[in-house]
C-alpha cells in the first residue's frame, strides 16, 4: 500500500511537470506568434495605404495649389474614398481640414486643426506618417498614413488615408483561438505521455524502496 502511495504521487508529480512545460510553451508560443502576426499585419496594411496614397497625390494635389472650393475638395475625398475603400482627409499645409470623406461639408468646417496629428505632423515636413490610434470620429481603432502633397519644390497640404483594424484584429483572433485549441490538443498529449512515463518510472523506485524495506526488516532472500 506503501508502495502504490509513493508511485501515484510521483506519477502525479511527474504528469503535473509536464502539464506545466506544455502550457507555458504554448503560451509563450501564442504570445509570440500573435504580436508577430499583429506586426505583419500592421505593416502590410501600412504599406497598401501608401501606395494607394500616392496613386491618388497627382489628383488630389491640383485642388490645393488652385485653391479649389471647399466644395470641390470634399467631393475629391468623397470620391477616392468610395474607390479605395478607406477614409480621406485632405488637410491644408497650416493644419486645417479641407475634406474628409466620413464627414458632410458642415461637419468638416467644424473639425479641430490636424497639425498636431503625428502623421500629420510627419507629413507636413516633408516625410511620411503612421499612426496607431482610437478616431473619436468613428469611434474606433484605425491606422493612419499620411504622406505630403507637394509640387516638386514645397509642401501644399497633406493627403492621409485611413483604415479600422477589424480586419487585423479578426485574424489575430483567429489564430489566438487556433493556439488555444493547440494548447488543449498539446496537454491532451502530454498528459497521455505524462501517465505512461510516470508508470514507467516509478515502477523500478518503488521497487527499489519496497526491497530496502523488506532488507531492514531483516528479510535478505
Amino acid at each position: 500500500m506503501v508502495g502504490e502511495a509513493l508511485r501515484s504521487r510521483l506519477a502525479i508529480r511527474l504528469t503535473l511537470g509536464l502539464l506545466l512545460v506544455a502550457a507555458l510553451g504554448m503560451g509563450v508560443m501564442g504570445v509570440y506568434v500573435t504580436r508577430v502576426l499583429e506586426t505583419h499585419s500592421v505593416e502590410n496594411l501600412k504599406a497598401g495605404l501608401v501606395t494607394e496614397a500616392r496613386l491618388i497625390h497627382d489628383s488630389i494635389l491640383p485642388s490645393l495649389v488652385r485653391g479649389a472650393p471647399p466644395e470641390g475638395v470634399q467631393e475629391l475625398a468623397r470620391k477616392y474614398a468610395a474607390t479605395l475603400g478607406a477614409r480621406v482627409t485632405v488637410i491644408a499645409k497650416d493644419g486645417t481640414v479641407l475634406g474628409d470623406s466620413e464627414r458632410d461639408l458642415e461637419g468638416v468646417r467644424g473639425m479641430e486643426n490636424h497639425a498636431a496629428r503625428p502623421e500629420v505632423n510627419a507629413a507636413l515636413v516633408g516625410g511620411l506618417g503612421s499612426h496607431l490610434r482610437r478616431s473619436r470620429t468613428l469611434d474606433a481603432e484605425m491606422l493612419y498614413v499620411a504622406i505630403p502633397l507637394h509640387d516638386g519644390t514645397s509642401v501644399k497640404g497633406v493627403l492621409r488615408l485611413a483604415l479600422p483594424m477589424t480586419e487585423v484584429a479578426k485574424t489575430v483572433r483567429s489564430v489566438r483561438r487556433t493556439v488555444a485549441a493547440g494548447a488543449l490538443l498539446a496537454s491532451g498529449l502530454a498528459l497521455a505521455v505524462g501517465l505512461l512515463i510516470s508508470r514507467r518510472v516509478t515502477r523500478p523506485v518503488v521497487e527499489m524502496q519496497a526491497a530496502a524495506r523488506r532488507m531492514a526488516e531483516g528479510d535478505v532472500d
